[in-house]
């Protein structure tokens, strides 16, 4: 799993684990629905089996999702959301969003340092797809701008970029996924 999946994972799970009323409920998380099946099979399905719970997800693109929070601003239906950080601020500056209580967070301290602070530090977010070229067109025919073409990265293994302004404003890498573990 990468770090991607694993901030998405982490901080996502923490919320919901001090969500007390999670047992026995549907809980509702707002993402961006990439590699969804991947979320499901690492993260959603062991939470659910932890906790008891069920995980249905709403996605969409940044101003959609948003758009739906302040239209639900009175009877909110989601209970996670996962933004860029333009919406999530703008989220917040609307009253959107409610603070974590971090003393209910009992796994807060084992999540990486970068990601106790979503909306401030982090570079990018890589996200790992089984191919490359699939997946560039993909992108391309969504509308998202992918900076160059696929190439070599830091893992030894195919990378392409795409501009943060068409993913939320997060810079986001996709890695074709490695022959060997890394």
């Amino acid at each position: 799993m990468n770090k991607g999946f694993a901030v998405f994972g982490a901080v996502t799970l923490a919320a919901l684990a001090s969500l007390s009323v999670s047992q026995g409920r549907t809980l509702t998380v707002s993402s961006f629905g990439l590699n969804q099946a991947l979320i499901d099979k690492n993260v959603t399905r062991p939470f659910e089996a932890k906790c008891g719970c069920k995980i249905v997800y709403e996605t969409g693109n940044n101003a959609d999702r948003l758009a739906k929070l302040v239209a639900r601003k009175d009877n909110p239906n989601v209970d996670v959301t996962l933004l860029g950080d333009a919406s999530a601020k703008l989220a917040a500056n609307q009253g959107l969003l409610e603070a974590l209580d971090l003393k209910k967070l009992k796994n807060h301290a084992r999540l990486y340092d970068f990601a106790k602070n979503p909306l401030g530090g982090q570079h990018h977010v890589c996200f790992e797809v089984p191919d490359i070229h699939a997946a560039k067109a993909e992108f391309e025919a969504m509308g998202k701008r992918v900076l160059g073409e696929p190439r070599i990265g830091a893992h030894g293994t195919m990378i392409f970029f795409v501009h943060p302004k068409d993913m939320g404003g997060m810079l986001t890498e996709i890695m074709e996924t490695p022959a060997q573990a890394h």
